[in-house]
Order: C-alpha cells, then sequence, then structure tokens
C-alpha cells in the first residue's frame, strides 16, 4: 500500500491534512490512516466529515492536546505525577468539553454526537487539578489549608532571618569584614561573604569558599536556629506538594478508563475534522459512492497542482469499465490518470475531492498501479523488465472489485511488440471486468479501443496552431501524440525534425491526418460548446438578476402601501377625533345664539377640513420612456405601479433612480418612471366655474386682530372669481378693525371699490368690496 500512496501522491495528501492537525496524536493517525473498502464504513466517514464541516461553519474547536497515555501507565504503576504531566491530563478534560460543547450545540451532527457521547467529562479531576495547579513547576496556596498555612510561616520564618542578616550588612563593626554588602544562599541556608583574611571576626559556621578563596561564605551563630525553622518549613512545604501530588495521581489512576477514552474520542474527531479543514480549504464535495466500479467525476481538480494553474476535467466510467486516454506529451494524461486513482483512495479515507457537487466514485477492494514516466514520485519502475514483473502481478491478482491504473502501458521496449502486449493487457482486464485507466500512444492500442465496445475513448486536448497543450479532458475520441511538434517548439533542430518526418510510414502520416481532422472539428465542436454554455450562464444570471429586480420591487411595493395604509389610518383616526371635539364645540356655541357665537361656530366648522387632503388629479405625463440623462436630481416624475407623483433624490443606479416619494426614499425601476410635463394644470370644473361666474361671499372677522383679518383678506383675494362682492363682516367696536381692514383693501390691484355697508346691510360693522 505504501508503493500505492506514493505513485499516486496520496501520502502528500495525508502530510498536508496532517498539519492542519493542532496535535501530534492526531498528525499521526493521520498519516497511518488507511482506505476502507466497506461502502456503509466510507459512507458513515463521509457523514462523519460532513458534520464536521457544519460545525466548522459556526465553531472552531480545538483539538490541541498531549498523548496522556504513557502518563496514564506511570500513574497505573504507583508513581507520582510532575504538575505538568497533571496539567495534561486536565487539558484533554478541558478539551474533550469543549468539543462536546461545540457538537451539542450545532443542529443535526448527529455522527459526531455518537462518537462524543461515548466519552464522559471527568469534571471533578478537572477542577482538583485547576485548584492545585498553577504552571508546569507550581503548586497553588489553595491546594491545601495546610499548604496555604505552611506558606504564609515561611514568608514570616523568611523575614525574621534576612532582618537578622541585613543588621550585619548595615552595621559597620561587621559590613567591614564583607566581601559584599548582600546575604546569599549556600546548601539551602542564608550565609554572608566573607573576607577570608576576616574569618575570625565573623562567629559562626563555614558552608562554602569561594573558587578564588577570597570569599568564605559564614553562617553567624546568631541565625542558626532561624535558618533551622526555614529549612523544617519547606520540609512540610515538599511533603504537603509531594501528598498533594500523590493524591491527584490516585484520582489520575481512578479516571484512567475514561480518560483512555477521552483521548481516543478526541484522536478520532481530530482526524475527522482535519479532513474537512482540508475539504473546506481545497473546495471539495462529497462524493456519492458505489460498489460497480462505476465514476463520474465532474470538473475533477488535482489538489497537488495550484488552483491558479489546475485545469478542471469530467472523467466518465458509466456505461463502461476501461477509459483508455490518449494525446500528447506533457498534455496531462498521467494527471488524469491518478486524478482517478486518489480520488478513490480519498473517498475510501472518508475524504472529500475536489470536484462538483453530482460526482460518483465507487469503492474498490484493491487499487493497483504501474506508472513510470517522470512524473511518478517513486522512479522504481524505470525498465520494461520492472514493468512487466509488475503487470505480472496485477494480472494475476485483479478482479472486477479492482481498479487498475496503468500510463504508457507496453512502452520501454519495440513499439509493434509493445502495442501488441498493451492490446493483449486491455483484453485481460475486460475479462477480469476490472475498472481501469490506461494511457497509450500506440496506434494499433487506439484503432483496437475504437473497435471495442468495453473500452471508452478519451484524449487530451492539444491546440495545433500554438502547439500547446490544454490539459482538457475530451472523452468520445482518441488524440495524436503530436510527438515531432512538441519536439519542434522544445527546441529539437529542424533538420532532425524534417528527417523524422521523411521516415514516417505513409500509413502512419495517413492514419494521423485523419485523427488530426478528427480533432480539429471535435475542438470546434467543444469551443462553440463552451461559448454556448457561457452564454446560458449568463442568460440565467440575467434572470436570477432581474427576477430579484421584480422581488425588490414589489418588496419596496409593499412596504410603501403598508406605510400608506399606516399613515392614512392615523390621519383618519386624527379626523375623526377632531370633527368629535369640533362638533361639541358648535353645539355649545349656537346655544347663545347670538352673532358672535354663530361667527365663532362657523370658523370653528372650518377647521374640520384644515389639513385634510384632497383627491390628486393624475398629472400630464409624457407617453415615452424617460432618458436617463433627463433623470436628475429634482427632477419631477410619475410611478406608475404606485400612481404616485415623486422626485429624483439621488444618482443613478444602474437601471434604477432613487425617488423621494413624499419622506420615503425608494429605488425605483427606469422603466416604471415617465417624466412630468412642466406646466399649468388644467383647472378641474369647478374652478371654471367659479372663474366664470361672480359670487357674493361674505366672511366672518369677528373676534380677528388687524394682522389676522388681514391675512385671511388677502388668501380670499388671490382666490375668488372676477366681479364678485366681498362681505366682510368685522362688527363695528372701537373701529379699529373696519379701518385696518379698509387701509389694507386700498391697496390691493384686485379691489375695485369698498365701502360700509348701508342702513339694512349692517352699517359700519360691515364692509363692502367690489372685486375687478
Amino acid at each position: 500500500m505504501t508503493d500505492i500512496y506514493k505513485n499516486l501522491e496520496f501520502n502528500i495528501i495525508l502530510g498536508r491534512i496532517a498539519e492542519l492537525a493542532s496535535s501530534d496524536v492526531v498528525a499521526d493517525e493521520i498519516r497511518n490512516t488507511l482506505p476502507n473498502n466497506d461502502e456503509s464504513v466510507v459512507n458513515k466517514l463521509l457523514t462523519q466529515t460532513n458534520d464536521a464541516v457544519t460545525v466548522l461553519a459556526s465553531h472552531c474547536p480545538s483539538f490541541a492536546f498531549d498523548d496522556i497515555l504513557p502518563i496514564l501507565s506511570k500513574a497505573k504503576v504507583g508513581a507520582t505525577l510532575s504538575p505538568k504531566e497533571l496539567l495534561k491530563v486536565g487539558n484533554v478534560i478541558v478539551v474533550l468539553r469543549a468539543l462536546k460543547d461545540c457538537v451539542e450545540h450545532t443542529d443535526g451532527c448527529d455522527s459526531l454526537k455518537d462518537i462524543t457521547s461515548e466519552a464522559s467529562v471527568c469534571a471533578e479531576l478537572e477542577y482538583d487539578i485547576r485548584n492545585a495547579i498553577e504552571n508546569e513547576t507550581e503548586i497553588k496556596d489553595s491546594a491545601s489549608e495546610k499548604l496555604t498555612s505552611v506558606r504564609r510561616a515561611i514568608l514570616r520564618a523568611n523575614a525574621r532571618l534576612k532582618d537578622k542578616l541585613d543588621s550585619y550588612t548595615r552595621q559597620s563593626e561587621f559590613s567591614k569584614y564583607l566581601q559584599d554588602n548582600i546575604v546569599t544562599l549556600r546548601g539551602g541556608r542564608y550565609v554572608l561573604p566573607v573576607r577570608s583574611e576576616c574569618r575570625s571576626n565573623v562567629k559562626g559556621l563555614g558552608h562554602d569558599v569561594s573558587a578564588s578563596g577570597s570569599t568564605v561564605f559564614i553562617e553567624p551563630f546568631a541565625v542558626v536556629e532561624a535558618n533551622n525553622e526555614l529549612i523544617t518549613l519547606k520540609t512540610e512545604e515538599f511533603n504537603e506538594i509531594e501528598r498533594i501530588l500523590c493524591a491527584l495521581s490516585k484520582k489520575v489512576v481512578t479516571n484512567a478508563d475514561a480518560l483512555v477514552q477521552s483521548q481516543y474520542v478526541l484522536t478520532e474527531c481530530g482526524v475527522i475534522f482535519a479532513k474537512a479543514e482540508y475539504a473546506k480549504k481545497t473546495d471539495s464535495c462529497r462524493p456519492i459512492v458505489n460498489i460497480d466500479g462505476k465514476i463520474t467525476l465532474k470538473g475533477a481538480r488535482h489538489p497537488l497542482i495550484d488552483t491558479n494553474a489546475v485545469v478542471p476535467v469530467d472523467i466518465d466510467l458509466n456505461d463502461k469499465r476501461i477509459l483508455l486516454i490518449s494525446g500528447p506529451n506533457t498534455g496531462g494524461k498521467t494527471v488524469a490518470l491518478k486524478t482517478v486513482g486518489l480520488f478513490a483512495l480519498m473517498t475510501m479515507c472518508g475524504m472529500f475531492i475536489p470536484v462538483l457537487d453530482g460526482s460518483e466514485m465507487s469503492v474498490f477492494d484493491d487499487i493497483y498501479c504501474d506508472i513510470g514516466d517522470s512524473q511518478s514520485i517513486a522512479q522504481s519502475l524505470s525498465t520494461f523488465s520492472a514493468h512487466v514483473t509488475n503487470l505480472a502481478k496485477i494480472t494475476s491478482n485483479m478482479n472486477k472489485s479492482s481498479l487498475v491504473l496503468l500510463d504508457e502501458v507496453g512502452d520501454g521496449t519495440d513499439p509493434d511488440e509493445g502495442a501488441a502486449l498493451a492490446v493483449a493487457i486491455i483484453k485481460k482486464l475486460l475479462t477480469a471486468q476490472a475498472t481501469a485507466v490506461v494511457t497509450t500512444h500506440f496506434n494499433s492500442v487506439k484503432e483496437f479501443a475504437l473497435a471495442c465496445d468495453g473500452v471508452a475513448n478519451a484524449s487530451m486536448q492539444f491546440d495545433s496552431e500554438n502547439l500547446k497543450p490544454t490539459y482538457r479532458l475530451l472523452q468520445g475520441v482518441s488524440g495524436s501524440s503530436y510527438a515531432l511538434e512538441i519536439a519542434e517548439r522544445l527546441g529539437l533542430g529542424k533538420d532532425i525534425i524534417a528527417d523524422a518526418k521523411r521516415a514516417l510510414s505513409a500509413e502512419k502520416i495517413a492514419f494521423d491526418k485523419v485523427m488530426r481532422e478528427v480533432e480539429k472539428l471535435r475542438n470546434s465542436l467543444y469551443e462553440e460548446k463552451l461559448q454556448a454554455e457561457a452564454a446560458l450562464t449568463q442568460a440565467s444570471e440575467q434572470a436570477a438578476k432581474t427576477s430579484k429586480l421584480k422581488s425588490e420591487y414589489e418588496n419596496k411595493l409593499a412596504e410603501i402601501n403598508d406605510n400608506a395604509r399606516i399613515i392614512i389610518k392615523r390621519k383618519a383616526d386624527e379626523y375623526a377625533e377632531q370633527a368629535e371635539s369640533i362638533i361639541e364645540e358648535i353645539k355649545e356655541q349656537l346655544k347663545t345664539a347670538n352673532e358672535t357665537a354663530l361667527f365663532n361656530a362657523r370658523k370653528s366648522s372650518k377647521k374640520i377640513y384644515d389639513g385634510v387632503p384632497v383627491d390628486e388629479v393624475k398629472p400630464d405625463i409624457s407617453n415615452t420612456p424617460p432618458n436617463p440623462n433627463e433623470l436628475k436630481i429634482g427632477t419631477r416624475v410619475f410611478i406608475s405601479g404606485l400612481n404616485k407623483e415623486g422626485v429624483i433624490a439621488g444618482s443613478l443606479r444602474g437601471n434604477k433612480a432613487v425617488v423621494a416619494v413624499g419622506s420615503i426614499k425608494t429605488e425605483i425601476p427606469i422603466a416604471s418612471l415617465s417624466l412630468i410635463n412642466e406646466r399649468q394644470k388644467a383647472p378641474n370644473k369647478q374652478n371654471n366655474k367659479r372663474e366664470i361666474e361672480p359670487e357674493n361671499r361674505e366672511v366672518m372677522m369677528l373676534g380677528l386682530t388687524v394682522d389676522e383679518a388681514v391675512g385671511e383678506i388677502d388668501r380670499i383675494l388671490s382666490d375668488i372669481a372676477p366681479h364678485s362682492v366681498l362681505r366682510i363682516v368685522h362688527g363695528k367696536g372701537t373701529g379699529a378693525l373696519g379701518k385696518g381692514i379698509q387701509s389694507f383693501l386700498k391697496r390691493q390691484s384686485r379691489v375695485k371699490s369698498y365701502r360700509y355697508g348701508r342702513y339694512g346691510e349692517g352699517d359700519t360693522g360691515v364692509t363692502i368690496v367690489e372685486i375687478k
């Protein structure tokens, strides 16, 4: 299997997936992955990968954990684990708990939930480790009450001891004997660095001498007891730490089985999620799996070729079991052959493959390959004898559940004999009913394939005008090798090429001529097919865009209608409430039944009509669609779908315009707009009647100030029909209101004459106005 991995470069794929793992345990497991030939198991593995892709869409679980199996083995034999080892154990529990949370909070993912349910979180052990271990070398004070007490005692004893020793460095009678005014440690005890010649001047225990002999490290007798106390306390601290570590180690042993299962679950899930990450990275899809030897790869991309350079190929082995690929050298035949084998291995390991949806791959019991060109990773089969040895093994063991990949079969010997051998091997493949992909340059092999029902022909496309391969795989016909043309392009002398062409047999020349004519026709048809598909794609995209625009327009229209209904209802409620209030006000005013009350009642009744919208008449609009150049900001337009007027309120956005309808701005297709002809609106029949026939109108100004009355009269003068008579009731009072009104009328061009009323008309309480 190792040779198959190398020949198909599957070991490189495994290495790249392993690089995505954050744990050495997971990476090693990935590198040791083996394909499975059970269809149900393969589908289960693919489902797990699919579920992991789903989880990665919203979560990013960590798999950064260390291998704790050696640690568990150590603890089981009674050894005490170090803080570092305990932290590794605790981390496995933390990672497992986080993984279970991710999986359980993602809809579906049943296959992953089945795996994570096999391991339980050792929550109590996790708490104990977290509460006791500070880092890889230290234990927390809170690990136990005794440890807390001992460490506080050590701090106090340490402080007392250093104070005593510092007194030696501060007193001039002692400091003059010291090499340095510092306190240091020797053998775990605090000492003073005394000059050798002053050894007798400082009473105490000597612990060490410097390398030069100039300094003696002395523990003064006065601090011996304090040093002893500190060492005793540190011994108690060490013993307590050992007790804590031993207790935690025993708890690890108690939970050993659960911890082993936790690591197995994390490793299995780590492999699954690494495959899912690789699927996302390579834009891969889940293939449909079968056991019938059928292969359908749509838009297959070899994952080891740069994404900017790879040319997708379609490979179809449904109706026939053998695919014979011919075509130019360096044209991509071997890559296509390797792609089939590589994708079979990836599928059988539960990996997604870089293809389009709907691709299908069979599960095989065995995969055999004989790849001997320069593109092979391992060039171990470079001689004809080695090829034959490998072919003998393949043909002896293959069956209908085998995938056989043969590159340039029969090559490396006499062309006629090699071609005959190749045809014989293909016949053997047909007899064994094996699924196979074979590449060749031999014309006799191509001729055999054309006449054989069980073999599908395919060729790598070649650009004969530019003498370059396109790396596209075209099924249905064979292709020429273009060996001499490629050799000339690669720099071989023209005289050599000419001699080679003259040496070709007439039969060879005739066969190649027919093949190349067919190839040109096929290439032409293929290009036309690509153009048709591109046009269809463009049309589909345009249709989708149009549908989207229509949907957006309908949504905007519905939004505007909804807003309009809300505004209308709110206004109607306001008018109804206002009308009820005014009616009650009029009832109260009419109870007095005098002239002032009558005026106030009339004035109140007018409030009902203030602010009530009138019916809008459809404006005069243009019959032709607007030119985009005419749709400038501020241009009035009519929106046919809304039956509303609007104003252009922004720059054009493609085939849409920003239109303001009242306080609402929206994007409307230009096709739905019409320009409003800027001319005076035709007056309605009522206005015509008013302008043609004079009227006698009476207005009440009682209770108003001069300014208020003048403003109302000015509005009336602008609206009243010619030759009308206006009776202004302002009352007598002080006469100030009447005088102010007449002063205003004196300056108005529409006023023909004005006067106070005569007897019976209201005397000086009214002013009669004649309109020109």
